[in-house]
């Protein structure tokens, strides 16, 4: 047992539980290293970055300031809310084949959003225009426009309803074969 203060110049292993009461300060360029129970599981802390190594179960809230970079996999149980940009470098899935999530996405105007309804296996845009500027192709089902749709590519489409005003330029017409 030790009271009071204690400087090391140099290495320290402690081997065996440690309990501290107080503050642990680690000054200059160290390196500390926590290993836990797990091989290849430990904290890392250098040069003011900290890096956990092997899995970690967080209880409670988690603020980050700063950019954040995660490696592998993350199961997150509950809500995940980003107050900036949350940029995506590949696939990102919701759900799973044959149990999907309802997804929105919302634009600046109030009411405007898209929503992939996955209870009707539905995607529901609720916009004052709709723009296809590109390629649009509807291959089955209903197509229901509640507004005015704009298209100046290429649109196919099966089954359309429109209730507003629907413009397409540059068009060709064709009759598909029943």
């Amino acid at each position: 047992s030790v009271t009071g203060t204690v400087t090391v110049n140099g290495g320290v292993d402690v081997t065996g539980a440690t309990s501290i009461a107080g503050d642990l300060t680690v000054s200059g360029a160290s390196t500390v290293y926590l290993f836990g129970a797990t091989t290849g599981s430990y904290f890392e802390y250098f040069n003011d970055i900290v890096t956990l190594h092997g899995g970690i179960d967080l209880t409670g809230d988690l603020t980050v300031v700063g950019a954040t970079e995660l490696q592998g996999e993350m199961t997150v149980s509950g809500d995940v809310s980003f107050a900036g940009t949350a940029h995506f470098a590949s696939t990102m899935t919701v759900g799973e084949d044959d149990t999907g999530h309802d997804v929105f996405f919302y634009g600046a105007t109030s009411g405007s959003h898209m929503r992939w309804d996955s209870s009707s296996d539905k995607l529901l845009v609720v916009a004052r225009d709709i723009d296809t500027s590109g390629t649009f192709v509807h291959s089955s089902g209903d197509f229901d426009i509640m507004g005015d749709m704009s298209n100046a590519g290429n649109a196919v489409f099966n089954n359309m309803r429109v209730d507003g005003t629907l413009t397409i330029t540059n068009s060709r017409r064709r009759r598909l074969s029943q």
